[in-house]
């Protein structure tokens, strides 16, 4: 075990030579760097290159993407004010998390993916009106996070996005998969993705209504 002057670590790179925490990066080629006093470091990239969070530097939370040699890129919003970014594919090239959108008189939160490209996309929602996405694979083409099915705060339920397939709620992706032991499970989030996409980790209710972690295995569509 080797402790880490960041205070609290909150993700790691895939070879573990990477972590960031709060507003440091620390690598173990080069210990601790910041990311700036006015920044909030939630994820990194697979790679280590690349930091992502929230920059309070434009006097509101932004979503930001950052590198040593580029410093801070706000991502911006997408309808309303703030955004925070949770987790980046290889070199940040696809950043995903979560962003306030109007619908007068309210305001919620939705998933976002970002590409230089494209900007910050709106994944939308399992029809609830909130979601938020947490991890991203290293191609991109895979997100998972959870979602409300209605307008209830006691419906949060586990998705999966892919290219292919949009959003979709990851029960029922494994119930059509023939996974029938999910059947009296409610899977409130998914937290974590497999570099393939495959594997996905998360929490939720068992059968007996008891807080427990899963592992669910699923193919990629195609």
């Amino acid at each position: 075990m080797e402790g880490l002057p960041i205070g609290e670590a909150t993700d790691v790179s895939a070879d573990g030579n990477a972590a960031v925490g709060f507003a440091l990066l620390w690598t173990a080629a080069d210990g601790v760097t910041s990311v700036g006093p006015s920044n909030n470091a939630f994820g990194i990239s697979p790679e280590g290159d690349v930091v992502v969070g929230m920059t309070s530097a434009s006097g509101r939370g932004h979503a930001m993407r950052w590198t040593r040699a580029g410093g801070v890129q706000d991502l911006g919003t997408l309808s309303g004010s703030e955004a925070f970014a949770d987790s980046a594919s290889w070199h940040g090239a696809v950043v995903v998390g979560q962003a306030l959108v109007l619908q007068n008189p309210y305001r919620f939160w939705h998933a976002f993916r970002w590409m230089a490209a494209r900007g910050m996309e709106d994944l939308k929602t399992l029809g609830g009106p909130q979601s938020a996405a947490y991890d991203v694979t290293p191609d991109g083409s895979v997100i998972v996070g959870k979602s409300l099915i209605s307008s209830s705060s006691a419906s949060e339920r586990a998705f999966r996005w892919t290219t292919q397939t949009g959003i979709r709620e990851l029960q029922r992706e494994l119930l059509d998969a023939g996974v029938t032991a999910v059947q009296s499970w409610i899977l409130f989030s998914a937290t974590s993705v497999s570099a393939d996409g495959r594997v996905i980790v998360g929490y939720g209710f068992n059968p007996a209504r008891q807080w427990e972690a899963f592992r669910a295995v699923l193919p990629v569509p195609r």
